[in-house]
């Protein structure tokens, strides 16, 4: 009889089970009878394969589910004779067991479009996912920092998010699920907040302390805050002053810091509903030091 069957979804499609199997005890004129039956389906035997020389073969069996597992039972066949304890072929499933196995037919993932964030309320925040399904018949599952946070009926292709912290970056990615579930989609990462930092261009120290930083708005239409430190010194990042919408730069005076560096840095700020949102800063990230531009005063 076959034994060590398996079933592997097949590369490249969504509908075939290849089917592998071990050979034992053949004269070489038998043919392999392939038995399956899905999650709530009932058992169908598909085309016997004539019984390779060797002792592992496979056989893909198309035309199935997308992503649905399957019971596998084989027998082998010559004539009207059957593998030991296999004649009955009202349950394959009591076969022995050398002869059962299980597999899943594959399912492609969806793909990621975009995301967005907005403020809807003083206390909820709403970052927005838009994908395309491969498989509209299937549900979605949702994930956000590599954690399962839903998983929506089928056709669905957005999903509104308001469980976020703000003020962070968010990796969203997705699968599709069936009996079993797809790989993941691309990502997209989302920052919970104004998600356009500004860009600082010059950082400049001239005679007197003075020094002048300059920058390209992500988002004009938003107010820009500056913050500095002392470096030499080993101060923490202090809010220097708020410029408003559209501005580009700001200027300042140091006074008894010659051969001193000082530092800043950038973000945009968003007011609505009362509560103040601010971009990531200016290089990208959550950290006003990591991101700074230093000069030292003459």
């Amino acid at each position: 009889a076959p034994s060590a069957v398996s079933g592997t979804g097949k590369g490249g499609t969504t509908d075939t089970l290849t089917v592998d199997w071990t050979n034992n005890s053949i004269d070489g004129d038998e043919f392999v009878e392939v038995w399956l039956k899905p999650t709530g389906g009932s058992w169908a035997r598909h085309t016997p394969v004539p019984l390779a020389v060797g002792a592992t073969q496979s056989a893909d069996v198309a035309g199935l589910g997308i992503g649905v597992t399957h019971d596998i039972s084989l027998r082998y066949r010559r004539g009207p004779y059957y593998s030991p304890n296999s004649s009955d072929s009202s349950d394959p499933s009591a076969w022995p067991a050398g002869q059962i196995g299980t597999g899943s037919t594959l399912i492609n993932a969806p793909t990621m479009d975009s995301t967005s964030w907005s403020r809807i309320s003083a206390g909820v925040e709403r970052s927005v996912l838009n994908w395309t399904n491969t498989h509209p018949t299937l549900q979605t599952k949702v994930y956000r920092g590599g954690g399962l946070i839903d998983t929506v009926a089928a056709g669905v292709t957005t999903y509104n998010d308001e469980a976020m912290s703000g003020e962070a970056s968010h990796t969203y990615k997705l699968k599709h699920t069936s009996d079993v579930d797809s790989a993941f989609s691309n990502s997209i990462i989302q920052w919970a907040g104004p998600d356009l930092p500004p860009t600082p261009t010059i950082l400049t120290s001239q005679e007197g302390g003075l020094w002048m930083l300059t920058w390209t708005n992500g988002d004009a239409s938003l107010e820009t805050e500056l913050w500095k430190r002392n470096v030499t010194l080993a101060e923490s990042h202090a809010l220097e002053t708020t410029a408003g919408s559209g501005a580009t730069n700001n200027s300042d005076a140091e006074t008894g810091t010659e051969g001193q560096t000082v530092a800043m840095a950038v973000r945009h700020k968003k007011t609505e509903f009362a509560v103040d949102d601010f971009s990531p800063w200016n290089g990208g990230s959550s950290s006003a030091q990591a991101d700074e531009i230093q000069a030292v005063i003459a």
